[in-house]
């Protein structure tokens, strides 16, 4: 190993890195030498690093379930001429999921309900989005979602339906 036997002093500074005086070598040696200290001291540089670890953990919360408790049934609804008739109806849901989780549910602002000859009914949903929590003891929390619907002597007469998708997500 002669070319690191002309390497005279090796200087470290407080952050643990090294300088090196070469001395009385041509600068194409002085290049070679400097380039193996450098080397070597890589592998040595290693030892300023630091290492840590942080703990990973994840909670699944269960599926939550949305299921009709009570059909909206607006019952019987009566055309008159000349004028209109308002009514509004409540339906109700339940939910179930993880045991004290909040809960975000939103309702659709309409409901189109499919009649006789490709007739429609638009029912207007008056229940606002909400923010809730399930409860702590069983999981499980009640809703209710209420309707209007207009007809007039325009409307066809006929049974219709429809479908009122809610959406519940956890917060």
């Amino acid at each position: 190993m002669y070319y690191f036997e002309k390497i005279s002093k090796i200087i470290t500074n407080s952050l643990g890195r090294a300088s090196f005086i070469i001395t009385g070598e041509p600068p194409c040696k002085k290049s070679a030498i400097l380039t193996a200290a450098l080397i070597t001291l890589g592998a040595s540089y290693s030892a300023f690093a630091a290492t840590g670890s942080v703990s990973v953990v994840a909670k699944v919360f269960q599926a939550l379930t949305v299921t009709q408790t009570q059909a909206m049934d607006f019952g019987n609804l009566y055309v008159t001429t000349g004028s209109s008739s308002t009514k509004q109806a409540t339906g109700s849901f339940g939910i179930t999921g993880e045991k004290g989780a909040s809960v975000s549910i939103d309702y659709p602002a309409t409901i189109t309900l499919a009649g006789p000859s490709s007739s429609t009914l638009n029912v207007t949903i008056q229940t606002s989005d909400e923010n809730d929590s399930l409860n702590p003891g069983n999981g499980r929390l009640t809703k209710n979602i209420v309707g209007e619907v207009t007809v007039d002597n325009s409307t066809t007469a006929g049974n219709y339906s429809g479908t009122a998708t809610v959406t519940v997500s956890y917060v």
